[in-house]
């Protein structure tokens, strides 16, 4: 068990101050501390970055966590008066810090809604872990939690329950489940030391770690019960945790080489332990994406580090200037994170989350696509792709049979309409353009399919066409041009500025492997994004020489051997010879729902008509339509007893007739998880 040692030693020494560290691991922190502030007279200078911010009143923030999109909470302590103390973040702006009475430090925070969170922390006066509540920002009564003597890590898997792991005084690491901010008894961890971070992969499961006889832990927690420890060869400690889908987690820590070291975890089972170059420790990880993580810790130098993390795999350590150790990260957005630690005093340290996501998309269904694309390429490497079909000629010569489709949908390959016919819907008038959107859109759900995304055929459209677009159950439309590898527009922004409007790199003639390459390695230099890549027949001379001469004189043709190479390099991302740190694999649908933060609009019709406000005579028949850009509606909800509805309330699935007077509530989800507000309309008749 560990309390902040080496905290006062000087500014030099902050690098040895770790609420996570274990004994073993602070105590060499001190010592290579004292070894470099002796070296340097006892001083150490700092620069400030942009992005790092200083937080006056505060010694050091440990935790951070972010209940909305534009607002955190960082948590530490305080130099005067030995508190624990709370700091609301706004846009990345820290506000003032705010003592906690009760508590000498706060080590954690998670957040179980949009406006509450609970921090964890400790009370040396009673030697007791302790448990906060806050509320919009505002810290309530410090609740001591039995049994143990420091807390050090929460994570809150529902809106009412939360998990928090720490030390005892015997020496053990203990999880302590918090219900409606009440803390529970403390429940000892065999084969632990101490318990330091903690995640959840869906409501009853959760992962800890720690460590324990100089070796790093994970323990598996189920309904707020810990199991069997489980070392994790290759690590001195265990330090931070987070669990970017149901099956994947990433752990940080440290090893006995003196280096910070990323665990992959995979549904429960710890994978091999892999140092990152330029790092000493790692302290905290947050996952803006399901593939993508951000580690913070710090490297020899004295400079906080921050290490991008990719399908399990991280990238080289950067240090962060401004900071002399970074202990938390959280990431409000799937591009923008908030990274927390100290140096000298409390550091807050906005960074962007380096994250490019390619989006291969395979138009017009030709059959290449299938027998070349999926089969011999996209499949042996498990990467998904959207493919966008025009459902009239599916089933044709040299187009892939809805069978086919089938498959690639089982595959978790996305299918997206692109019209019935494949015609420029700029040449048709407004109906045609209608029925085409439209009509194909149902033929692709009546063979079981799910289309969220659209494609415009030739990238031809106008906002009128737009609307049409969101009005026939589209939440994304990608156009076939804008992005090039040349510049100066390399990649659409996360999110898109116009999700029915969205940029892609579509070449005329072949796409080869070093323009999309480029096109990647630019984006990645200015800013990163996405990228969707536009591809419509895959050739092989090896595979299909029948076919080839046809096949190369198309438009947005690719060799199969340069797609290969392409889905290999990506996945290489952040190694050597590999894309930059950061690039990932993305469908359109994923990429959409992943950063739509907007909940649907629904509205309601009578007879076809608006809702009059006086009596109808006869049966009214009531229509729901609707839209939502993004992610796509996944599902509208109604009663007509004038209770809320809810996921369980009847599924809007068409027209309903109402033969009685009724209030119609009603509202819709997306595919994002976002919930409409509740509609009111009362219908008389």
């Amino acid at each position: 068990m560990m309390i902040s040692i080496c905290e006062r030693l000087q500014a030099a020494l902050r690098r040895c101050v770790s609420l996570r560290s274990r004994p073993t691991a602070a105590i060499a922190a001190c010592a290579l501390a004292a070894a470099a502030a002796a070296a340097l007279g006892g001083a150490v200078s700092a620069s400030a970055a942009t992005g790092t911010q200083a937080v006056p009143g505060t010694s050091y923030l440990a935790g951070v966590a972010c209940p909305s999109a534009t607002t955190c909470e960082a948590v530490g302590d305080n130099p005067n008066s030995s508190q624990g103390l709370v700091v609301p973040i706004t846009n990345g702006a820290p506000g003032s810090a705010q003592p906690v009475p009760g508590t000498t430090e706060l080590a954690g925070v998670a957040c179980p809604s949009a406006t509450t969170c609970e921090a964890v922390g400790d009370n040396g006066p009673t030697s007791l872990g302790i448990v906060v509540p806050i509320t919009n920002g505002a810290p309530g009564t410090a609740q001591s939690a039995p049994g143990t003597v420091d807390l050090f890590g929460i994570a809150c898997p529902s809106a009412t329950t939360c998990v928090a792991v720490g030390g005892n005084s015997s020496g053990q690491g203990v999880v302590v489940p918090i219900t409606n901010g009440t803390p529970g008894s403390a429940q000892a961890a065999p084969g632990t030391s101490v318990l330091d971070g903690v995640a959840c992969t869906n409501a009853t499961t959760c992962v800890a770690v720690g460590g324990n006889s100089g070796q790093g832990v994970l323990v598996p927690v189920a309904n707020g019960v810990p199991g069997s420890a489980q070392p994790v060869a290759g690590t001195r400690y265990l330090q931070g945790v987070a669990c970017p889908s149901a099956a994947t987690c990433a752990v940080v820590g440290g090893n006995s080489s003196g280096q910070g070291v990323l665990v992959p975890v995979t549904n429960g089972t710890p994978g091999s332990a892999q140092p990152v170059a330029g790092s000493v420790d790692f302290f905290g990880v947050a996952c803006p994406g399901t593939t993508t993580c951000e580690a913070v810790g710090n490297d020899s130098s004295g400079d906080g580090v921050v290490a991008p993390i990719t399908n399990g795999t991280p990238g080289s350590a950067q240090p962060v200037a401004g900071t002399a150790e970074l202990f938390g990260v959280a990431c409000p957005g799937v591009t923008t994170c908030e990274a927390v630690g100290q140096n000298g005093s409390g550091v807050v340290a906005t960074f962007a989350a380096a994250q490019t996501v390619v989006s291969l998309t395979f138009d017009n269904g030709a059959i290449s696509q299938y027998t070349l694309g999926h089969q011999q390429a996209l499949q042996p490497h498990a990467v998904q792709a959207t493919f966008f079909v025009n459902s009239g000629v599916m089933g044709g010569s040299n187009h892939m049979s809805w069978s086919q489709l089938s498959t690639l949908a089982s595959a978790g390959d996305e299918i997206g309409g692109k019209t019935v016919d494949g015609i420029n819907l700029t040449t048709l008038s407004t109906q045609q353009q209608i029925n085409e959107i439209c009509i194909d859109r149902q033929n692709l759900i009546q063979h079981g399919l799910k289309p969220f995304s659209f494609a415009y055929p030739a990238g031809a459209f106008n906002s009128t066409i737009q609307t049409e677009v969101a009005n026939c159950g589209y939440g994304t439309a990608r156009t076939a041009g804008s992005l090039s590898p040349a510049g100066p527009t390399y990649a659409e922004t996360l999110p898109p500025r116009n999700f029915l409007a969205l940029r892609a790199y579509a070449p005329t003639g072949q796409v080869t492997l070093a323009s999309i390459e480029s096109l990647v390695t630019g984006a990645a230099s200015h800013g990163a994004g996405w990228i969707p890549i536009v591809i419509q027949k895959v050739c092989s001379q090896a595979q299909d020489p029948a076919n080839y001469g046809t096949c190369t004189s198309a438009s947005g043709w690719i060799e199969l051997g340069d797609l290969n190479t392409f889905l290999g390099w990506v996945q290489s991302a952040g190694q050597a010879g590999g894309a930059p740190a950061g690039t990932v694999f993305s469908t359109i649908g994923a990429t959409a729902t992943s950063v739509d933060t907007t909940a649907p609009a629904t509205t309601i019709s009578c007879n076809g008509a608006p809702c009059a406000s006086t009596p109808y005579g006869a049966t009214v028949s009531v229509t729901l339509p609707a839209t939502d850009t993004g992610a796509g509606v996944a599902s509208t909800h109604y009663t007509t007893d004038g209770t809320t509805p809810t996921l369980s309330s009847p599924t809007y699935a068409g027209a309903f007739p109402l033969t009685a007077s009724a209030s119609v509530q009603y509202r819709s989800w997306d595919n994002a998880g976002n919930m409409e507000a509740t509609h009111s309309q009362a219908i008389q008749i």
